[in-house]
């Protein structure tokens, strides 16, 4: 017994060092790639604002192709192959394609008008008003927790009521509502683009166990029991007093 934990113990410490060992290999090569990856960023982004549509398009796919951009970089990436696009009168279903991935990888990401060329602007907040709602939850009482989960069961949204969620995707969602001491519901709610879609729900308070009611039913039985018995008793120890009569009194004994 004790010689097979130890092997069981030396095979754990076995795993453990070759996935320290892979980690060690694959760590050094994963930062290189996060840092290439943001350098070709930059040189997109740069050659995007000196004209050079073409080398713009070809870098900013190659910083995609590595596959270690955060989804801010990555919405960039796709963001700036789209203005790419629009500067070189390219297909529209080219623009809105890239312009589409870069709303899926952030949603909640918006441009600066200041920043941004109208015509660049509009085409784009044309795409992402396409493709996200918001969602207006509330309930009574309030304050319950509220858990969206998209059609992959993630989690896409949270909060407690009320609550506003702005800039979700459009599509079909499936919500819980839950608080202490009240059922939890449960269901479906499809968003609509560019709009507000609102939710009230009324919460229903939990039933309480049969042992919970049956127990002051019980209790409130054992005293009217109790009281039941107590007067029967009472009575019972109390003398009779003798009845009235009006018969003759017996006469004196001489």
């Amino acid at each position: 017994m004790r010689r097979n934990f130890v092997n069981k113990i030396l095979s754990q410490i076995r795993r453990l060092l070759r996935v320290v060992i892979v980690l060690s290999i694959l760590s050094p090569y994963t930062i290189f790639s996060q840092e290439k990856s943001q350098q070709k960023l930059m040189q997109g982004v740069n050659h995007f604002w000196q004209a050079e549509f073409e080398d713009a398009i070809e870098v900013l796919k190659q910083a995609i192709a590595l596959n270690t951009l955060k989804s801010e970089q990555l919405f960039s990436a796709y963001l700036y192959i789209g203005f790419s696009r629009v500067r070189m009168n390219n297909d529209p279903e080219l623009i809105d394609e890239a312009f589409r991935h870069a709303v899926l990888a952030n949603p909640q990401l918006k441009l600066d008008p200041s920043k941004i060329p109208p015509d660049l602007l509009n085409r784009f907040h044309e795409i992402r008003g396409s493709m996200l709602g918001s969602l207006y939850v509330n309930s009574d009482p309030v304050g319950a927790d509220i858990s969206g989960f998209s059609s992959e069961e993630k989690v896409k949204f949270r909060g407690r009521t009320p609550r506003l969620f702005e800039n979700l995707l459009v599509g079909t969602y499936d919500v819980s509502i839950s608080k202490a001491g009240y059922q939890e519901k449960k269901l479906s709610v499809s968003l609509t683009s560019s709009k507000l879609d609102i939710l009230n729900i009324e919460l229903t308070p939990e039933k309480k166990p049969f042992f919970k009611n049956w127990w002051t039913w019980a209790a409130g039985g054992g005293l009217v029991a109790g009281s039941v018995i107590a007067i029967i008793s009472l009575s019972e120890s109390t003398p009779e007093q003798p009845e009235s009569s009006d018969l003759p009194e017996p006469p004196d004994r001489p």
